[in-house]
Formats: structure tokens, C-alpha cells, sequence
């Protein structure tokens, strides 16, 4: 709308609302011929809804003298954007940020597999030149995890086997712990699968830790029975039975202290009680699984594979009795060392007691100096970057700052892809002053060495963003457990139960951030809440307002309709419902001397027998005067209330403030 070219006409934005809303509508006709004794019935078919822009331009507003008013003439229509506080864009190209968030307790693997399905339908219908770009996805990191535990599984086997080899020094006794192994993890895979877990980092770490565990029992059978042929056992039958006799016991025992060490980790509540249940079932099933297949398949192979010893005649060694000779070589060094030690020990018993005092000391201060987490933060390969601009700046020179600080991102030889978004920060939240750019790096393999490990790519950015005046640049990651916020800090919330003035509030909360920030284990403390956003108070002069004839709503409606946004109507376009919205053409509400070419409708008086109403500038009633303050002025849902009666007085906002903690 152009409201000095509709006061020339004695519009205000009430009128141009009721003629959209008279002309663009839909309505029932009925037909022509109904219930007659006519050859044809004709239905009558009104055309709707407007739809394109000529037919929004040619809506009437008033007709005088044989000249028509239209819509053109005192405003401009366009197919436009229904909000202009955001712009994106994604790799330097106009584009629009998706995020989208698994529902609790749903499989991320499945999850992204619908998105990637829902990709190849989308982009069968996609035009030309538009192509989707996924900047991050935790298929990325989940597989790279899991391809990484699964290496470490497969050396783990690898290593075990030539432990066993290089131990018993017999090829057909390394191969029972092997099938052993490989039976225990196929149980155990039963297992995860009965108990409705997934192959995950947890399981798969987990049987990486049972590998080295499920093979211990199935070395002693076997250790036990050759121990037996090597005594002079010429029946491996006999000898496996005396062995298992023998050794039972033991077995049994091992392995239910070994569970019994896991099983109550399964009943750990809260969020490491989810952890620790996958990981405490599968670790315990696989190494009960590996007792059951020691006390059953073990003596049974052993049974049938081990033959009595023969005397070697043609006075060639075998491969493992070169292996036994090293061996007994390195086992017999060792061995001389350790009695050394031994005796040395037993001559000065103090020494040892000296010895372990020490190493426990050494322990404690080891435990209390190392970090401590739930979850270590991994690099998960995409960098989120939020941007604070000055308050009250405006989306354009937001804008300004994010271009500054994509050529700081541009410089990163780590950066694969990203995206900017102004008008949204994933920290300070949603305002024009706010902004996110989503960084994603080369693979892992691509950014080999520590100098470009994430951690240091934002240390980087960081710093080389120290240039950009009046702007606060924070680069983070993602938690490395969705669903707990969006970074890895510490929420706060400090609420004014007095009811006070906020500014004093905020001084309160800045003060408590200063003493936090003075503590060696916090690296940052912010506020997300701020009293420095430039502010005009609107006052209505309800008296000159009442000589004028009108009330003081009238005047904030205008002021409201010309400056702000309003929903008035809608249209059909492209098979969907859209919103038709007005407000005043930018040019027109820069300052407050635009309130002078903002009109206000005044009581009609009689000219020559017709109702002419006279306008006013708004600027006549209104009053602005500079102030500071909150950006928005949040309350306490009505709920809150119910629950705790003891707050019902009390409706101020509660202040959130981030704190970042060192690691």
C-alpha cells in the first residue's frame, strides 16, 4: 500500500481490506433450468478466488463520476515471500535450509533412509538447476563409527588367534577358541536381536570388549586337555573328560563373576542407563554364550581333533616347534626377571608396601585430574556457526556480517559444502539480527593430522573472525547425543520471582555470569537475553484523538495495518492455499518522520449532499519516544501457573543463559 496516494483518495487499509475481501472469494451459484420443463439445466459457475496478479491489480475500490479506483492505483501487487526476515543461501547460491529431526525412540539409519527415498521422488519432478545438497546427516558419522569399530573387530579376531597360535603352539588348538569366538558372536547377535537393540556403536564396542573375554574360556578347556595328552594321555576322549572335571568349576565361576560385574549396569536409570543397558546385555550374553560353547563345543572338537603325540624321526622341526623354541626363549627371560624382582621384594618387604601406596596415590590424583562426561564429543565432520550482530540491526546488515564471515569460512581448506542463514541463530534463536552458517568438512580421510581435526578448524575460524567488529561469531558442535539441546553447554535459567523492573534483572543475571566466568572450568557464560535491542514507545494522544472525532484503536490499527503485516485474505496458486498480506511499501515506514505520509480516516462531514471524509497524518495523534529494551517479553504459560500454585503471582520471563565448560 502507498498511503500518501490513498489519502489522496480518502483510503485507509480497512477499506482496501473489504474490497479484497468482497472480490476474491468463493461462492455457490446454484444452476439455471432446475426443476423445469426446459431441454437443458445449466449450472452457474462463479470463478472463485482470484489468481494471478493482473486480476489483484484490477480489483475495484470505488467508482466515481464514470471513472473507476483499482487496486493498482494506490498500491503495489506482487507473488511475494510471506516473511522477509530470513535469507538463505548454499554455496554461495540462493537456497532454503531444511532440518529435519528424528521422533524419539526412532531408528536413525531407517530414519535417513526415508529422507534419501523421499530425495530421488523429489527430484523426479525438481526443474532444471535445482538440486539438493545435504550438509549434514548422521548417517556420516554413524557409518564412519561403525566401519571403524567393525576394522577394530575384525583386527581383534585377527590378534586373538595369533595369541592363542603363538601360546599353545598347535594349529588345531588355536582353531577351537576361533570357532568359539565365531559361535559366542553369532549367539550374541541372537541376542541383541531378541532384545529389540540394533547394530550400534554401543553393541559393536561392546563385542569389540568381549572379544579378548569370550575366548578365555575356551583356552582353558583346551590348555587343560593338552596338559593331559602332554602328561601321556593316549586317549584325547579320556583326557577331555578328566580335564573337564577338573576344570568346570572354574569356568562356571569365572564367568558369573565376569557377568555379574555387567548385569546390574542394565538397571542404571536416566540417560547412562540407556547406554549402558545395550552395552551391559551384550557383553554379558557373550561371554555367558562363551561359557555354555566352552563347556559343550570345546571338549567335543577337542575330543575328536587331538591325537596322541609321536616322536618326530626324520629330525626336521616343524613350524611350531620353532615357534614353541621362541617361546620358551622369551617365557624364560621374562621368567628370570620376575623371580629377580620377587626376591629383591621379599629381601625389603617396605618396598613394596612403598610401591603400592604410591601407585595408589598416583591413581587417585590420575582420576580426579582427568575430565569427566558422559559422552566425549567426537568430530563429527560439521561445524555450526552462530552469529550475533548488533541489536537492532536490520536483516540487510546482517547479511553484511554473515558475508564477512563466509570469507573467513572460505578460507578453511577443510570446507567441503555449507550454508548461511540470516534471521535464525541455532543459539541466540529467531530475529533479524541473528544468523547460522552449517560448515561441512571433507570426509575424514581427506583431513588426516591434528591440525585439521574439528577442534582446531574452529579454533581457526574463531580467531580469524576476531576482525569483525560488533558481531559475535561462535562456532560449536552438535552435541554428540541428539535430542539434548543444540550445542554442547549447559542451559541455565534464573527466574525474577518479584516481579521487578527487567533491567535490573539483567543486571542481576550479568553479575552472576561475571562470577561464573571466573572459575577456572568455564570457558564462556552468555546470556541469550538482552536489554540493548533500540526501541520506539509508542504513546496516543486519547485527546486530540477525541477532537478529531476518532478513538485512539483506530489509530493503532492504521499505524499497526500500514507498519506491520496483515493476514487479509487468501488465493489459490500451483494446487495450494496462500496468504494474501498488506502493509505499507518499505519506503514508506523507514523513520519516524514517516508517520507525517501515514493517514489516518477522520469522522465524514456533508459536502453538497455526499459523506467526505478528511485524513489526517497519524504523526497528529502518535508520539514516539526512544527507548532500550528486550528483543520480545516472554510469560509464563498458563499452565505453569496451575501446577505451581506459588508462582501464580509471578508472570515475568525466566533469563536462559549458556554456559560452556572446558573439558
Amino acid at each position: 500500500m502507498k498511503p500518501d496516494v490513498m489519502a489522496q483518495y480518502g483510503l485507509e487499509p480497512n477499506d482496501i481490506f473489504a474490497a479484497i475481501g468482497n472480490q476474491n472469494m468463493v461462492a455457490a451459484t446454484g444452476a439455471l433450468g432446475e426443476q423445469s420443463g426446459n431441454t437443458y439445466q445449466y449450472n452457474l459457475e462463479y470463478k472463485g478466488r482470484l489468481q494471478s496478479i493482473e486480476e489483484f491489480e484490477s480489483i475495484v475500490l470505488r467508482t466515481s463520476n464514470g471513472n473507476v479506483l483499482h487496486l493498482r492505483d494506490v498500491a503495489d501487487v506482487e507473488l511475494g515471500a510471506l516473511n522477509y526476515s530470513f535469507s538463505s543461501r548454499v554455496d554461495e547460491k540462493p537456497g532454503v535450509a531444511f532440518m529435519i529431526n528424528q521422533a524419539p525412540g526412532a531408528n536413525a539409519t531407517q530414519v535417513n533412509a526415508a529422507i534419501n527415498e523421499l530425495y530421488d521422488q523429489i527430484k523426479q519432478t525438481m526443474p532444471a538447476g535445482l538440486e539438493f545438497t545435504i550438509l549434514q546427516t548422521s548417517d556420516d558419522f554413524l557409518y564412519a563409527a561403525i566401519h571403524n569399530v567393525v576394522e577394530t573387530l575384525i583386527i581383534a579376531i585377527l590378534l586373538v588367534i595369533l595369541v592363542v597360535y603363538f601360546f599353545l603352539q598347535n594349529f588345531k588348538a588355536t582353531l577351537i577358541p576361533s570357532i568359539s569366538i565365531i559361535v559366542s558372536l553369532l549367539g550374541t547377535f541372537a541376542v541383541v536381536k531378541v532384545a529389540g537393540f540394533s547394530l550400534n556403536i554401543l553393541t559393536l564396542f561392546a563385542l569389540v570388549l568381549a572379544i579378548g573375554t569370550v575366548v578365555d574360556d575356551a583356552i582353558v578347556v583346551v590348555e587343560a586337555v593338552m596338559a593331559k595328552m602332554e602328561s601321556g594321555y593316549t586317549s584325547a576322549y579320556k583326557a577331555t573328560k578328566d580335564a573337564m572335571s577338573e576344570v568346570t568349576v572354574a569356568v562356571i565361576s569365572c564367568t558369573l563373576v565376569f557377568m555379574a560385574v555387567f548385569i546390574p549396569v542394565t538397571f542404571m536409570p536416566g540417560t547412562s542407563g540407556t547406554f549402558f543397558t545395550q552395552f551391559g546385555i551384550t557383553i554379558a550374553s557373550s561371554v555367558g554364550l562363551s561359557c555354555l560353547s566352552a563347556l559343550t563345543l570345546c571338549p567335543a572338537l577337542t575330543a575328536v581333533l587331538f591325537k596322541p603325540k609321536k616322536e618326530e624321526t626324520n629330525g626336521k622341526k616343524s613350524f611350531a616347534q620353532y615357534v614353541k623354541e621362541a617361546y620358551d626363549a622369551g617365557y624364560n627371560a621374562i621368567l628370570g626377571k620376575y623371580k629377580n624382582g620377587v626376591a629383591k621384594f621379599l629381601q625389603k618387604p617396605h618396598r613394596a608396601w612403598i610401591w603400592l601406596i604410591a601407585a595408589a596415590v598416583a591413581m587417585v590424583l590420575a582420576m580426579r585430574a582427568l575430565p569427566s562426561g558422559l559422552v566425549p564429543q567426537e568430530d563429527q565432520g560439521v561445524i555450526m556457526v552462530d552469529v550475533t550482530a548488533p541489536a537492532g540491526s536490520p536483516l540487510v546488515e546482517t547479511d553484511k556480517i554473515m558475508a564477512q564471515v563466509e570469507e573467513h569460512v572460505l578460507r578453511l581448506e577443510e570446507v567441503e559444502s555449507y550454508a548461511k542463514i540470516s534471521g535464525f541463530g541455532l543459539i541466540s534463536g529467531t530475529g533479524v539480527s541473528y544468523g547460522t552458517l552449517v560448515v561441512r568438512l571433507k570426509p575424514w580421510d581427506q583431513r588426516k593430522g591434528i591440525e585439521h581435526y574439528i577442534d582446531y578448524v574452529m579454533a581457526k575460524l574463531y580467531l580469524s573472525c576476531e576482525d569483525i567488529k560488533d558481531a559475535q561469531v561462535i562456532p560449536f558442535q552438535m552435541p554428540q547425543i541428539p535430542g539434548y539441546g543444540n550445542s554442547n553447554a549447559i542451559d541455565l535459567q534464573m527466574e525474577d520471582l518479584q516481579g521487578g523492573d527487567m533491567s535490573q534483572f539483567n543486571d542481576i543475571v550479568n553479575n552472576f555470569l561475571a562470577e561464573l566466568q571466573k572459575h577456572p572450568e568455564v570457558q564462556m557464560a552468555m546470556s541469550l537475553y538482552s536489554e540493548s535491542f533500540p526501541k520506539y514507545k509508542v504513546d496516543v494522544n486519547a485527546t486530540q484523538c477525541d477532537r478529531a472525532g476518532i478513538s485512539p484503536d483506530v489509530v493503532l490499527n492504521t499505524l499497526g495495518a500500514y507498519c506491520g503485516s496483515a493476514y487479509i485474505s487468501n488465493f489459490n496458486q500451483y494446487g495450494k492455499v496462500y496468504r494474501v498480506m498488506a502493509g505499507a511499501a518499505p519506503e514508506y515506514r523507514l523513520d519516524p518522520s514517516s508517520l507525517n505520509n501515514i493517514f489516518v480516516k477522520l469522522n465524514g462531514k456533508m459536502v453538497n449532499g455526499e459523506m467526505v471524509s478528511e485524513m489526517a497524518p497519524i504523526a497528529q495523534f502518535v508520539t514516539l519516544t526512544p527507548a532500550v529494551g528486550s528483543a520480545t517479553q516472554k510469560r509464563f504459560n498458563l499452565y505453569q501457573s496451575s501446577i505451581n500454585p506459588s508462582l501464580a503471582p509471578y508472570n515475568r520471563a525466566p533469563v536462559t543463559a549458556r554456559v560452556t565448560c572446558r573439558r
